[in-house]
């Protein structure tokens, strides 16, 4: 999905709001983005000052090649101030493992910021989509204060490539014992052909369309 300027508004708007200047932040990035310059994301943060990590399974523009489904490294935990998600999570296929890794990888009291492809938009984006409910419900379930949600409809983002922008603030450390695909909000289509390592070539493309065409029977 990337950074646009509109997502770069917003983040920006958000930690204004929060007394947040970005230099020294430790900055947890899902996903090695690209700008709306087409550079990555990882320059874009460093310049503003930020302690930046990136998670990607392809591994490209000095990301950390992990899998999102899976635990992650001990020296990873509660180590940052902000976690952001800008187009990532719905390609993960199991969303109780991601959820539960992006509440790990915050610290308490740090700010988790997400931008969600809206439901009934992005036709073919990815396999999750999400309803302003899930903001709340995800809050509720994680004991999180819900620090802002907004619907992007304008430029790029107008109908039907709405997106859901959802700050939230970790406010405890306990681990929630709860199912996120249970949540309200949540909707899956099912379509495993864009999750996973799907940047990887046309073969894993084919293997993944097969395996959302099988799990349909």
């Amino acid at each position: 999905m990337g950074i646009t300027k509109l997502i770069d508004e917003y983040e920006r708007s958000i930690l204004q709001s929060l007394s947040l200047p970005y230099s020294g932040l430790k900055w947890c990035e899902l996903g090695n983005q690209r700008t709306w310059d087409r550079k990555s994301a990882k320059e874009m943060y460093i310049t503003r000052g930020v302690d930046h990590t990136s998670i990607d399974l392809n591994g490209q523009d000095g990301a950390l090649r992990l899998d999102l489904e899976r635990p992650l490294p001990e020296y990873l935990i509660g180590k940052f101030d902000i976690v952001t998600n800008y187009g990532t999570v719905e390609h993960i296929n199991d969303q109780n493992a991601v959820f539960h890794n992006i509440h790990k990888l915050c610290k308490k009291g740090g700010i988790m910021v997400h931008g969600l492809p809206f439901v009934l938009n992005w036709p073919r984006h990815g396999r999750y989509y999400y309803a302003r409910e899930f903001a709340d419900s995800l809050a509720d379930a994680f004991n999180y204060n819900l620090v802002d949600v907004d619907l992007l409809d304008n430029e790029e983002y107008k109908f039907p490539r709405n997106l859901l922008m959802v700050t939230l603030r970790k406010t405890s450390d306990k681990f929630p014992n709860i199912e996120v695909t249970q949540l309200v909000g949540l909707e899956d289509s099912g379509d495993r052909s864009m999750t996973g390592d799907y940047t990887s070539g046309l073969s894993n493309r084919i293997k993944n369309r097969l395996q959302s065409i099988y799990h349909k029977f």
